[in-house]
C-alpha cells in the first residue's frame, strides 16, 4: 500500500542526516582526501560526532589485528577513498538539487504498510555514510551508523569483528563494479493487524521448494524474515 501522506515525506536527503554539520562534513572530507592511518580515520569519524566519543576500539582493532598488511592498504588506499567519494554524492542522489519524489526517502513506520525503492547507487551512498558515522539516530529509527559499533569493546568482539567483513567484502564488490550500480532494491513493509486463528484456519499452504546451500547461491527466490 503507498502512502501518500505529505506529513509522512521526509525532506529531500536522508531521514538521519543532519544539515548543520554538512558543511563540516564536506570539508573535513576535501581536507582528507586520501589517509595514511587508521588513527586519521578515527580522529575524523568523531569529529563527523561532535566528540560523543574519543576513541573507536573495534575499528581500530578491525584494522590492526585482524587484516594483512595487503587488506590494510587496501583498507587506506582504495576502500577510504571510495567511501569519501559515495559520500560526497549524497546531495546529488538525495540532496536539495534532487526533487523528485523517488529521491525521498520514507521512513517505514510501525503497523504501517508502505514500501520503498532505491536504486543500488543509494544503497552503496547510505551504506558509505553510515560506515563513516556521518548520519545521527533519530528517536523514530533504529541506530543507522557505526557509530556505536566501532565504539564496542572486546566483549563483542568475535560477533562484530564478523559483521565488520561481512561489509568490507561488500564494499569490495562495490569497488570492483567501477560506479556501474545498476537496478534498484524494493523494501516492503507488509504488517498484519489481526492474526488468524491458525489452528481453525482450512487455507492452504502456498507452494514452497526448499534447496540446500547458502542463501547467496540461490537463485529466484524471495528471502522472509
Amino acid at each position: 500500500m503507498e502512502n501518500n501522506n505529505l506529513n509522512d515525506i521526509i525532506r529531500p536527503g536522508l531521514p538521519n542526516f543532519n544539515e548543520r554539520k554538512w558543511d563540516f562534513i564536506v570539508q573535513k572530507l576535501e581536507q582528507y582526501k586520501t589517509i595514511t592511518s587508521i588513527d586519521e580515520l578515527i580522529e575524523m569519524i568523531c569529529s563527523f560526532n561532535g566528540g560523543k566519543v574519543k576513541k573507536l576500539p573495534l575499528l581500530k582493532s578491525f584494522y590492526e589485528d585482524f587484516l594483512d598488511e595487503q587488506k590494510k592498504e587496501y583498507f587506506l588506499k582504495e576502500l577510504y577513498v571510495f567511501l569519501r567519494k559515495e559520500v560526497l554524492k549524497t546531495n546529488e542522489l538525495f540532496g536539495e538539487s534532487s526533487q523528485q519524489s523517488e529521491n525521498r526517502i520514507r521512513i517505514l513506520k510501525f503497523n504501517n504498510c508502505d514500501r520503498i525503492q532505491l536504486t543500488k547507487a543509494q544503497v552503496v551512498c547510505i551504506l558509505s555514510n553510515m560506515f563513516l558515522c556521518t548520519t545521527e539516530k533519530l528517536e523514530e529509527m533504529n541506530d543507522c551508523s557505526f557509530l556505536k559499533i566501532f565504539s564496542k569493546d572486546s566483549v563483542y568482539l568475535l560477533t562484530l569483528l564478523a559483521k565488520m567483513k561481512t561489509f568490507l567484502n561488500y564494499f569490495e564488490r562495490m569497488i570492483d563494479l567501477k560506479g556501474k550500480f545498476e537496478g534498484f532494491i524494493n523494501i516492503n513493509r507488509i504488517c498484519i493487524c489481526e492474526f488468524p486463528i491458525w489452528k481453525e484456519s482450512e487455507s492452504k499452504l502456498c507452494r514452497m521448494e526448499i534447496r540446500e546451500g547458502l542463501i547467496e547461491e540461490s537463485t529466484d527466490c524471495a528471502q522472509v524474515f
